[in-house]
C-alpha cells in the first residue's frame, strides 16, 4: 500500500482507499477525470556514470543516492499534503459556481503515490490538481538539492472508467515528450528537458507558471455570480486566434522570433468585442488579456495606448516562449476546469 492514500469512510465504518472513479466523478473540479502524473530526475545516468564532472567520486554519489531517497521518501508526502490542501482551499471561492455537489473536503484531492523512489515517482489524483502538484515538486526538489539536478514530468487524464495502466502508459509517453524539448540558441537546437507535458504540450516549468497565471485570470472572468461573468465563447475566440497563430507561424520552438500575421489584430478585434457586451466590472480584466498572452506590459485600461505599446515592443523583442505560442493549453485547462458536470 501507498504512504500517501486518499481514504473515504464505508458503511460499516472501516476506511478504504478511495476508488479511482471517485475521484473522477466525485473530487475533480471541472471535468470528471483522474489524472496521472510521472516524473523523473533529467540525465541521473549520465551524472552517476562520469559523463559529466558533477557528482563523480563515490562519497558524493553516496551522498547524493541517501539524499534522494531522502526526499522521495519522506518530503513528498509532505508536498502532496500541503499542495492538495493549497489547490482544495483555492477552488472552494468559485467551485460553488459551478454547481456540481462536492463530498466533505478532508480527502478530496489528496493524491495517491502509488510509487516513489530511486529517480523517479507515479501518482494518481484528480486531474486538476496534478500539474500544481508537479510544479511544486519540481520547485522543492530544485531546492532541495541546491538547483544541481532537475526533474520532467507527464500528465495524462483519464475518465473515470478508463484503465489505469493505459493512463500511465500515456503518462509515460508524455514524460519520455518532455524529455525530448529543445529550444534554438539562436545558433542550434539544444535538448534541455527539465519540463511538463500535459494535455499534449510541452512546457519549460516557468513557462508553466505563465500558463497557470492565464488559467487563473480566464477561470475569475468566467466563473462568478449571474451577470458579472464573462460568456465560455471568450474562450472560443482565444482557441481561435491560437489555432490562428499556429496554421500562419507553424511549429515553432523557445528562443524563435514571434512570427507576425492575422492572429495579431483578430486577438485585438475579439477583446474589443467582449468588451462591449461586458459589465464594467470585467472590462479592465479582459482588456489586460493581450498583455497576459503576448507577456507584454502596458496601459491596459486605454485600448489605444494598449495597442501601440504591444505593436512598439513586439517590433523591438519578438524572441522567447510567450504564450501565444501555447495559448491553446492555457484556453483548453480553462475549458475543463470550469466545465459544469453532474
Amino acid at each position: 500500500m501507498s504512504r500517501l492514500t486518499p481514504k473515504e469512510q464505508e458503511k460499516n465504518g472501516q476506511a478504504v482507499i478511495r476508488d479511482f472513479h471517485v475521484m473522477a466523478e466525485s473530487d475533480a473540479t471541472g471535468i470528471n477525470r483522474y489524472g496521472v502524473l510521472r516524473m523523473d530526475v533529467d540525465s541521473l545516468g549520465q551524472l552517476l556514470s562520469g559523463d559529466k564532472l558533477l557528482y563523480t567520486d563515490l562519497i558524493h554519489i553516496s551522498a547524493l543516492s541517501a539524499r534522494l531517497d531522502y526526499f522521495f521518501g519522506a518530503v513528498l508526502d509532505k508536498i502532496c499534503q500541503a499542495k492538495a490542501e493549497s489547490w482544495r482551499q483555492s477552488t472552494q471561492a468559485w467551485e460553488g459556481q459551478l454547481k456540481k455537489v462536492y463530498p466533505p473536503a478532508d480527502q478530496r484531492k489528496v493524491p495517491y503515490i502509488i510509487y516513489a523512489g530511486g529517480d523517479d515517482l507515479f501518482i494518481v489524483s484528480t486531474w486538476d490538481v496534478l500539474p500544481h502538484l508537479a510544479r511544486e515538486i519540481r520547485q522543492k526538489f530544485g531546492e532541495f538539492c541546491l538547483d544541481r539536478l532537475t526533474m520532467s514530468g507527464g500528465i495524462a487524464i483519464g475518465r473515470p472508467k478508463f484503465p489505469l495502466y493505459k493512463t500511465a502508459e500515456q503518462a509515460g509517453q508524455a514524460l519520455e515528450q518532455s524529455k525530448g524539448r529543445e529550444v534554438n540558441d539562436q545558433f542550434n537546437l539544444v535538448g534541455q528537458k527539465d519540463a511538463l507535458t500535459f494535455l499534449g504540450t510541452t512546457l519549460s516549468w516557468t513557462d508553466l507558471d505563465a500558463a497557470q497565471d492565464l488559467v487563473q485570470k480566464l477561470t475569475d472572468l468566467l466563473v462568478g455570480p449571474a451577470g458579472d461573468h464573462a460568456p465560455r465563447s471568450l474562450l472560443q475566440m482565444l482557441n481561435y486566434v491560437a489555432q490562428l497563430y499556429q496554421l500562419e507561424a507553424g511549429p515553432t520552438l523557445e528562443g524563435e522570433t514571434i512570427k507576425l500575421g492575422r492572429w495579431l489584430p483578430t486577438l485585438h478585434y475579439g477583446i474589443r468585442r467582449f468588451q462591449r457586451r461586458l459589465p464594467a466590472s470585467l472590462k479592465p480584466k479582459v482588456a489586460a488579456l493581450p498583455l497576459s498572452i503576448l507577456e507584454l506590459n502596458g496601459p491596459a485600461n486605454n485600448a489605444s495606448k494598449l495597442r501601440r505599446s504591444i505593436r512598439d515592443q513586439l517590433s523591438r523583442v519578438r524572441t522567447g516562449w510567450t504564450t501565444i505560442r501555447y495559448l491553446a493549453l492555457p484556453v483548453r485547462w480553462t475549458e475543463y476546469l470550469t466545465r459544469k458536470e453532474e
